[in-house]
């Protein structure tokens, strides 16, 4: 929800990152919410801020004990933390992978979408093209075999300016000039 941004207002405000820029980051961050990619970055990330915190602590310890043997346990307790904190990198780098193979899926299937869309569209304004021209041919072949059986009455009727309209307007005249041979 809203603790998203304020986590990330907080982070603008310590480092002076653009907040812009994590705008779009947050975005991605709700997108993951509810899925179990989501958990596991939180419940590692958790994991790694307690140890991280124990770890501020036995360095306050360690400054503060003059005793070698506290000393001592302090640092056993430091090199246990750090091989847990180790491991809870690798399992975040891992978490991270599987976020960028979700993020990867998500955008292939968006590809595919947008493609099927873009070749229905394509599909759909390619018939109407071939459309526009076939009919008008088609009536102009109608037209000729007409006249081609005497028939000079009738006329072609392709108003279009492009150059099937031009031919109907010659052909209609070849029409006419046939039709006055013949009288």
């Amino acid at each position: 929800g809203n603790s998203v941004e304020k986590t990330y207002q907080l982070y603008y405000e310590e480092t002076g990152y653009d907040f812009n820029q994590l705008q779009e980051l947050i975005k991605l961050i709700k997108s993951l919410i509810g899925t179990p990619l989501a958990d596991r970055l939180a419940a590692t990330a958790k994991r790694a801020t307690a140890f991280t915190s124990k770890w501020k602590n036995l360095i306050e310890e360690y400054k503060e004990h003059k005793d070698p043997r506290i000393k001592k346990n302090t640092i056993k307790e430091f090199d246990d933390i750090y091989a847990a904190l180790h491991n809870e990198v690798y399992e975040y780098h891992g978490a991270i992978s599987d976020v960028t193979d979700y993020f990867s899926k998500k955008i292939n299937q968006t590809f595919v979408v947008i493609c099927a869309a873009a070749t229905i569209l394509i599909s759909v304004v390619a018939f109407f093209i071939v459309r526009s021209i076939t009919v008008p041919l088609k009536t102009t072949v109608d037209y000729v075999n007409k006249i081609s059986s005497g028939n000079f009455k009738e006329t072609l009727d392709i108003t279009s300016l492009d150059e099937l309209g031009t031919m109907a307007k010659s052909m209609n005249a070849m029409s006419r000039s046939l039709s006055d041979m013949v009288k």
